[in-house]
């Protein structure tokens, strides 16, 4: 025991050093309270804002993940918002007003995997190695299934199986029902790895997911059977650190073209009927992907935050005032995109040409986790354990 917690602390600790973009000697020089060269993060200057935001609701999800490096992000399913925090509080809200569904304590149980959604079940992953199940109606709990290892990503589902991958690279297919193992599929980890793993995508009966060699595979989500693996990107460097090539954003589908990025690599648009690339760009992400029907967006691991057209890869725009930020996944918003940082703060940008057009403090917490958004509302998860509902309006009052 003690040395998975000196292991999970050490694999911490590098995931600070890479988020934060920082040498190993700066890093220990803070901890021990020295001098630092960890990068100041950029200041927020003053702009006029197009958009006001307006907080509609709020509530305390429990104790929040605190300073651990846990995103736990909500997540929307026919008006309802279902949010957990790692010690095991999970909760429905009505996304329009907040009022809470029901609200069930999970005791014994380290969330660390996200809140997912299939087939009128909430599922979450824990620290433990299991996969659970609750009534998305009343959060009654279903079944619980082991594991091999940690599940750090939200379990997905559909036509009667779960979907959950775990820290060591397994894949695992569990019926939905009673949670019984189906099959499972099992890669080699690299020996340096983020701490994460990605959230697995299911489309039209197959499972799409990244791995940590910065490749992407498909799977029939009946049986298991891979169909495809393609790779993202290549190691490159001379060091471990620099060979890191983790794919832990979610890969997104826009009709017939998946999109993927890896750290370290590059976002590329795949073509699912040919498997033939069409484009790709030189980005390294780590955080997660939006997409409308025009541009997908996207945090790299400086800070920027950018656009690309779907159909071209072209840049459209790129935002650089939050260099050092941490920025979470993008999420669209109106015709704004969203993204929470590190300092608790809210930024709402332009999908046309990413300028700022409103800013919202939601405390000092910070704000790791994608926030999940519908057509007028934003809700956003902050490590303290708090939900916000907020609202985007033009000066005139009306929704933009």
């Amino acid at each position: 025991m003690r040395q998975r917690t000196l292991w999970r602390s050490a694999r911490f600790l590098l995931t600070l050093i890479l988020a934060a973009g920082l040498s190993g000697c700066g890093i220990m020089n803070w901890i021990h309270g020295g001098a630092s060269n960890i990068a100041p993060p950029a200041k927020l200057h003053h702009f006029a804002a197009i958009y006001r935001v307006e907080r509609t609701w709020s509530a305390d999800i429990g104790g929040g993940a605190g300073a651990k490096f846990i995103r736990l992000s909500p997540i929307l399913h026919d008006g309802v918002l279902y949010v957990s925090e790692p010690h095991g509080q999970v909760r429905a809200y009505v996304a329009a007003t907040g009022k809470k569904v029901w609200g069930r304590h999970l005791k014994h149980t380290e969330i660390e995997g996200g809140t997912g959604y299939a087939d009128g079940m909430v599922l979450l992953g824990t620290g433990s190695g299991k996969v659970v199940a609750l009534s998305a109606t009343n959060g009654a709990l279903l079944w619980t299934a082991p594991v091999s290892s940690e599940v750090l990503a939200p379990p997905r589902g559909a036509d009667g199986v779960v979907v959950a991958q775990t820290v060591d690279g397994s894949i695992f297919g569990l019926a939905a029902k009673t949670g019984k193992q189906l099959w499972m599929q099992e890669h080699t980890v690299p020996a340096l790895t983020l701490r994460g793993s990605c959230t697995p995508l299911i489309v039209d009966n197959v499972v799409v997911t990244g791995l940590a060699n910065g490749k992407l595979a498909a799977y029939q989500v009946a049986d298991g059977r891979q169909l495809w693996e393609i790779p993202v990107s290549e190691p490159h460097g001379r060091n471990e650190i620099a060979r890191l090539i983790d794919v832990d954003a979610p890969p997104v589908v826009v009709g017939e073209t998946l999109y993927a990025d890896a750290y370290h690599g590059k976002l590329v648009a795949f073509n699912l009927a040919s498997g033939r690339i069409e484009w790709s760009r030189d980005v390294s992400g780590y955080a997660g992907m939006a997409v409308d029907a025009n541009n997908i967006y996207i945090s790299d691991a400086h800070g920027n935050v950018m656009a690309f057209d779907l159909a071209t890869g072209a840049s459209v725009w790129r935002q650089t005032g939050l260099h050092g930020r941490w920025p979470t996944a993008p999420a669209v918003i109106g015709d704004a995109v969203a993204v929470g940082d590190f300092h608790g703060y809210v930024h709402f940008l332009s999908v046309n040409d990413g300028r700022f057009v409103a800013r919202y403090h939601l405390g000092s917490s910070a704000i790791l986790a994608t926030p999940a958004a519908n057509a007028d509302t934003l809700y956003v998860a902050n490590q303290d354990g708090e939900i916000a509902a907020l609202r985007l309006k033009a000066k005139n009052g009306q929704v933009p």
